[in-house]
């Protein structure tokens, strides 16, 4: 290669030398001399052309095993780049495979803290139940899921359903059946199987309808022991169950496990709580014998006014199970304040002196400090302070009015004064329901809540059964 460019730069000053002699013949007019340099350029601009076609031109091409070297070169770079290309390929679709999951598991995570909500704020199992098999089927996309129960003696029963048509929910478990269920049960383990194409023996379970094309259980245990298990039938997909799937069920069915025990120390505790509160009704009631039987109807009265006003718009969010069953609990507790009260006001036959009723009506501020405590005697602490006061601000202690005075103390306050006109007491005789109703009616919008008042007239027929029933 240097031996071209020498050859190039020699030929290239050649030609100078020979320009600049021709420019000084014409210059100096000498024709001679001047046809001379002419017929030497353009010998030598052939004899350049000649030099670069034999010794230059053939340089420049590259050689048979240049070729070879390049095209290897190449292929090489190709296949580098589809090897690279294939990598870059694979890792997007590992990151796709990655989102995914990673999706899935957000989604699930989200569905179990609502499950853990729906449970903490709901108190009864079959309600809870109903929602783990009903997630269990959405998570898993399956056909239906069952949660069911099994007893000391082995004995199955359906706790909840998801995916049954209620006119198909007439369930039977096949008890003496040796299928899947009880298997589960038995062996205390998962078991998954796809495209079993079978009839309801092949489970032990019998509905209308039911085709088992897949089947997948798990067990669910409590303090060691198998307390049942949630199954999910015939997978939405063709492809049937998958571990995953598998270790979604097992996560609904601790699940399952925790909202039993939760649920269980839940009613001791409520059962405790609701001893308690029928104890401290009970001493305030003992106090005055002639009122026997009154913090049972009471109790009762009260519930049925809760449970009507459920039914009303402007009350369906306000009043729920937990309402009704806390009004229930505690409305035996709104005289509770009368132990602070001495007996010659509390029993006296006759009526009350200005300066007796005075002292009298202190039992509602004394029962409100003596309720003022754990969260559970919220309801009984404001019935017992409020059930006096009238909705038109004309009551005691405090003269509250209209929607100022809780709703749990507004329907007590009817139900104590009912509880009073048809009961006989040693300052009066028994009224008739009645005389009873007609007064009720004339107060609402003064001493009764309009609301309350109409829940008593849809439920009146109801009111005399309680009373007949709860006499003594």
């Amino acid at each position: 290669m240097k031996t071209k460019w020498k050859l190039l730069v020699v030929l290239n000053a050649v030609v100078f030398l020979i320009f600049i002699l021709i420019a000084t013949a014409f210059v100096t007019n000498r024709n001679t001399l001047t046809f001379t340099g002419i017929m030497l350029t353009t010998c030598l601009a052939i004899g350049t052309y000649s030099v670069y076609r034999k010794f230059i031109e053939p340089c420049d091409m590259p050689s048979e095993k240049d070729k070879k070297q390049l095209q290897e070169y190449v292929t090489h770079l190709e296949k580098e780049v589809e090897l690279k290309t294939k990598k870059l390929d694979n890792t997007v679709k590992e990151f796709k495979v990655i989102n995914e999951h990673l999706v899935k598991i957000a989604t699930v995570v989200e569905q179990i803290n609502k499950l853990s909500f729906a449970i903490n704020t709901t108190l009864h199992l079959d309600e809870i139940f109903n929602t783990i098999a009903d997630y269990a089927r959405n998570l898993t996309s399956s056909e239906y899921c069952l949660m069911i129960l099994t007893s000391e003696e082995r004995n199955l029963s359906i706790g909840g359903t998801a995916g049954i048509p209620s006119q198909n929910h007439a369930i039977n478990i096949l008890q003496s059946n040796n299928g899947l269920c009880r298997k589960v049960i038995e062996d205390g383990r998962p078991i998954r199987l796809n495209n079993i194409n079978g009839d309801g023996n092949v489970v032990g379970l019998r509905f209308e309808g039911l085709f088992v094309r897949d089947f997948m259980g798990v067990p669910f245990f409590s303090k060691g022991k198998t307390v049942g298990e949630l199954v999910v039938l015939n997978k939405k997909e063709d492809d049937g169950f998958t571990m995953e799937d598998h270790e979604m069920l097992i996560t609904l069915g601790n699940q399952a496990a925790n909202a039993i025990e939760s649920k269980k120390l839940q009613y001791v505790e409520r059962e405790t709580q609701l001893i308690v509160m029928i104890k401290m009704a009970q001493l305030a009631e003992k106090r005055d014998p002639e009122t026997g039987g009154h913090i049972d109807r009471m109790r009762f009265y009260s519930r049925a006014l809760a449970e009507e006003m459920r039914n009303f718009d402007n009350y369906k969010d306000m009043i729920d199970d937990n309402f009704v069953k806390s009004v229930f609990e505690a409305s035996p507790l709104h005289d509770i304040g009368k132990v602070g009260i001495p007996d010659g006001i509390l029993l006296k036959p006759r009526s009350l002196t200005k300066e007796e009723f005075e002292v009298m009506k202190q039992h509602t501020t004394i029962g409100g400090n003596i309720l003022d405590g754990p969260p559970f005697l919220k309801t009984g602490k404001e019935i017992a302070l409020w059930h006096h006061e009238k909705y038109n601000g004309a009551g005691y202690p405090h003269k509250l009015a209209g929607n100022e005075i809780p709703l749990c103390a507004r329907i007590v306050a009817l139900s104590d004064v009912y509880d009073a006109f048809t009961s006989k007491r040693v300052y009066k005789e028994e009224y008739s329901h009645e005389k009873a109703l007609t007064y009720i009616k004339e107060e609402a919008g003064k001493h009764f809540d309009p609301d309350v008042v109409k829940a008593f007239l849809n439920r009146a027929d109801e009111f005399i059964k309680i009373k007949e029933k709860n006499k003594n």
